[in-house]
């Protein structure tokens, strides 16, 4: 679990005041997307063979800016390894059409690129607070990613000098022996570029200006984590509810101001609910971004009818929502021995 917003949020947050991030930060930001990229794609095996691991989903929703600062690349549910042995169906794309880079959308075999191509994106649109490649539906987007064509950030904002609109278009080249071979490569041009810009600037200031422009946010997280200090374990979870069938007497009654929605609902044993909290900012630029909001699975229609216990709760959600909790099935192991 990772206190903090992802970088969605943080780009709701400028585009709401109409304002752009700063040139430090967005590159600050987007060196530490690249070292974490590159962790994976220098992973070995035991014996020293390369993994080649793509991400293949490097988006904004994917992007977590904690409230200490730190950035962190989640979500590698798609990512593939040369050791798996899955292969995506034919005319089927993985990944979210607007980060996706033109030998994904060509289906044609990904590398390590394809992740620095996505990098190029994020950082283009911290730069100048627009998506770049947007169309009127699905087919209009990808056509846009197939031929990027991308003009320099600096067209859009004059703030950006010219070494960080040549770090862009060539994190966003179409070929891919003009790109970036390695994320790491990307991410020491950045740092280069902040350590000349700005040499103090770094976690500790990123993490302050986290906690000083989403305060409302800071203080729910910190309530939410408050409220699930006690459970350690799946246990814990169920002995909290046969103790507590009351939703009022578990503390999520419209009083607990410390619960947001999503929480609330789901302590409460609710049906599938979208908590569209974090879309509350979004604009119509925005329209085409998948959903930040958390989505809570509850099986109402199994529960007490003959089949599982009403302990069993599965509850999926996103870093905004309520966090993660996975029940075991009681069932589960009785039907194993059938």
């Amino acid at each position: 679990y990772i206190a903090g917003r992802d970088l969605l949020a943080l780009q709701n947050w400028f585009r709401k005041r109409k304002k752009i991030m700063s040139v430090v930060q967005a590159a600050h930001i987007a060196a530490e997307v690249c070292e974490g990229l590159d962790y994976a794609h220098r992973k070995v095996t035991d014996d020293g063979q390369p993994l080649n691991i793509i991400h293949r989903d490097v988006s904004p929703q994917n992007v977590i800016v904690g409230y200490n600062g730190e950035v962190k690349v989640i979500d590698f549910g798609i990512a593939r390894a040369a050791t798996t042995n899955q292969t995506t169906q034919v005319g089927v794309l993985k990944g979210k059409f607007g980060y996706m880079s033109p030998e994904q959308v060509d289906a044609k075999a990904l590398d390590r690129r394809s992740d620095v191509f996505a990098v190029g994106t994020l950082l283009w649109e911290m730069l100048t607070a627009r998506r770049l490649f947007h169309g009127d539906s699905d087919f209009a987007t990808l056509e846009k990613v197939r031929s990027a064509e991308i003009e320099p950030p600096s067209a859009r904002n004059p703030s950006v000098p010219a070494e960080i609109d040549r770090i862009v278009l060539r994190a966003l080249a179409r070929d891919l022996d003009e790109r970036y071979a390695w994320a790491s490569e990307l991410a020491t041009d950045l740092r280069a570029f902040v350590a000349a810009a700005a040499p103090d600037y770094g976690v500790e200031k990123l993490g302050a200006w986290m906690c000083r422009n989403f305060v409302d946010e800071l203080e729910t997280e910190r309530g939410r984590l408050e409220y699930f200090r006690p459970f350690v374990t799946a246990a814990d979870v169920v002995a909290f509810y046969r103790d507590h069938p009351d939703p009022v007497q578990r503390g999520v009654d419209d009083d607990a101001a410390t619960l947001d929605d999503a929480t609330r609902v789901a302590l409460s044993g609710g049906a599938e609910v979208l908590a569209a909290s974090r879309d509350a900012g979004r604009t119509d630029e925005d329209a085409s971004l998948p959903p930040a909001a958390s989505r809570i699975f509850v099986d109402d229609e199994e529960m007490g009818a003959g089949g599982r216990d009403p302990m069993s709760l599965l509850v999926a959600g996103a870093n905004t929502g309520a966090p993660p909790l996975a029940l075991p099935d009681p069932n589960a192991r009785r039907r194993s021995r059938r």
